[in-house]
């Protein structure tokens, strides 16, 4: 026996085994042979798919074209020119529930990395606002200490070329602060 249908025949092998038992009158043995039988399929169609691509490869070593094989077996140039390739991937029923399932654990990795990218700009923003604050309170405080020595708020807004609201204002964070220390 040559060994393409060699290897044919041990693939089969296995399927000609449960033929057998679906001759049962057994519910449950049929049942556990038909389950066994769809899975032997599964490896049975994955087994002719590589064993179609290494005759596809065997014709186009001896030359003939993809064009004239093409026609022979009914497909496109296109797809006989993928299955002459040398790629044995075989996507099985499953991949499509594999591939599904890993986007969604990159969906969700993408979710969990926005998250903490929101809780670090959340932070950082309000670390930003703390020392902005304590920024304007030490002005305020030291303006209040120029004005506690005498000096007038014109001359203040006139010295540091503040606005007249702006001046009040850090006069007034400095008073707030103060009274929060307080408290």
């Amino acid at each position: 026996m040559d060994p393409v249908n060699a290897r044919i025949d041990d693939a089969l092998a296995p399927t000609r085994a449960l033929l057998e038992e679906l001759a049962s009158d057994d519910a449950t043995a049929r049942s556990r042979a038909l389950t066994a039988l769809a899975a032997a399929f599964d490896n049975l169609q994955a087994d002719a798919r590589a064993m179609r691509s290494d005759a596809i490869r065997t014709r186009r070593s001896v030359g003939e074209s993809v064009a004239s094989i093409a026609a022979d077996l009914g497909l496109t140039v296109g797809r006989v020119q993928q299955l002459a390739r040398d790629n044995r991937v075989y996507r099985g029923p499953d991949a499509d529930a594999v591939d599904a399932a890993a986007r969604r654990q990159a969906a969700q990795e993408r979710a969990r990395l926005s998250e903490q990218t929101r809780a670090a700009r959340s932070a950082t923003r309000e670390a930003e606002q703390a020392s902005a604050l304590a920024a304007r309170v030490a002005e305020g405080r030291a303006l209040q200490a120029r004005l506690v020595a005498g000096e007038t708020r014109d001359a203040l807004i006139e010295q540091t070329g503040y606005s007249r609201q702006r001046v009040a204002s850090l006069l007034s964070e400095a008073r707030r602060a103060g009274a929060d220390e307080t408290s």
